[in-house]
């Protein structure tokens, strides 16, 4: 009996060494195991503080309260904007804001966020040494665990050279737009007295003729030279000739302000104002205008037979589209042939004596 009962104690503390030893082992594994992934998480951790410490360095971050009030501020923003985080912690967003920036833009950009929708935009921001910057801006809300809204993220991407690339175009070619129309008005404007040249003086004549006859308003052309203007540069000279054409365009110039009205020269001394939408009797009273205010100048030209100063003869043809059978009209005018009328009634007023006006209604 003594025998059974020690071979069963034996057997017992057999059992008990060998159970454990498994449990060591067991716990030996479970150590390397919790070991392991004590160096896994380590790893990560600093995988993923180097990850943050990147984005801190280098994304134009922050956070802020329900208020606007900045709570995180990363240092590639602190170090955009110029302000340390002290300096930023605590303050309203719009510390960093232009005074370009219309109120439109942030009634919109919290309209979005009280919605607790995501805006985007650019925007223009102020260092706090003043130099303007631009940024395209992501601004988000952001919750906690229950749903609440607890503040505002926002990252930025610097488009400052963007944005001064796009202003550097504008102003180019606002330049060449500028430059070109400058251009087109050498092109089209005697160098000598600023009034339209010949070569507009062709367009206009046939696009005013056709709109006049279009409307059925009255078209009203006229050419004029100064008189005797040979005699007077052979007499004062070819600079005091010049001189004379100028002063009688300036004349011209002021008589010819409405969009309407078209000043020329188109030759020499001969001059050219083509105008609409006047009766007969205006025409002639208003081309009689110019005509006094030349004479009224007092410059002097004591080889004008016509005046003791320089004066100018009128050829003036009105073109009555209100009441002109068309038909015929087509059969015996177009602009050549009112411009080689005008011609001939500029020289009609010549042999009249000078300085007047001979005036014919078409």
């Amino acid at each position: 009996m003594f025998e059974v009962i020690t071979i069963f104690l034996i057997n017992v503390i057999i059992f008990l060494l060998l159970k454990n030893r498994k449990t060591t082992t067991q716990n030996k594994n479970l150590n390397a195991s919790i070991e392991e992934l004590e160096e896994t998480i380590v790893k990560q951790d600093e995988k993923i503080n180097s990850l943050l410490e990147i984005y801190d360095d280098n994304v134009i971050a922050s956070k802020t309260d329900l208020k606007g009030r900045i709570t995180y501020a990363s240092r590639a923003f602190c170090r955009k904007s110029e302000y340390s985080q002290d300096e930023l912690l605590g303050k309203p967003h719009n510390i960093v804001k232009h005074p370009s920036v219309t109120r439109g833009t942030f009634v919109q950009l919290w309209r979005d966020l009280y919605a607790n929708k995501t805006w985007r935009g650019e925007m223009h921001n102020l260092t706090k040494t003043g130099k303007g910057y631009w940024v395209e801006t992501i601004i988000t809300p952001e919750f906690n665990k229950e749903g609440e809204k607890i503040g505002y993220s926002s990252i930025r991407h610097d488009i400052t050279a963007k944005k001064e690339l796009e202003e550097m175009t504008k102003t180019l070619e606002l330049k060449v737009k500028e430059r070109t129309r400058e251009l087109e008005e050498l092109s089209i404007t005697d160098s000598l007295t600023g009034l339209y040249n010949r070569r507009y003086f062709e367009k206009v004549l046939s696009d005013e003729f056709k709109r006049c006859r279009r409307a059925k308003t009255n078209f009203i052309f006229s050419i004029f030279d100064v008189d005797m203007f040979k005699q007077y540069n052979d007499n004062y000279g070819h600079l005091k000739g010049d001189e004379v054409l100028i002063k009688l365009a300036d004349i011209l110039k002021s008589y010819s302000q409405r969009a309407n009205d078209f000043a020329f020269r188109i030759g020499g001394e001969e001059f050219c104002l083509i105008t609409s939408d006047m009766s007969q009797e205006d025409a002639h009273t208003f081309f009689d205008v110019i005509r006094k205010s030349i004479v009224n100048a007092h410059i002097e030209h004591e080889k004008n037979d016509a005046s003791d100063y320089v004066t100018a003869s009128f050829g003036l043809v009105v073109v009555d589209f209100k009441n002109i059978t068309h038909t015929v009209f087509d059969e015996r005018y177009d602009t050549e042939k009112i411009h080689q009328l005008t011609d001939k009634l500029l020289y009609k007023a010549k042999e009249s004596g000078r300085n007047n006006i001979q005036m014919e209604i078409v």
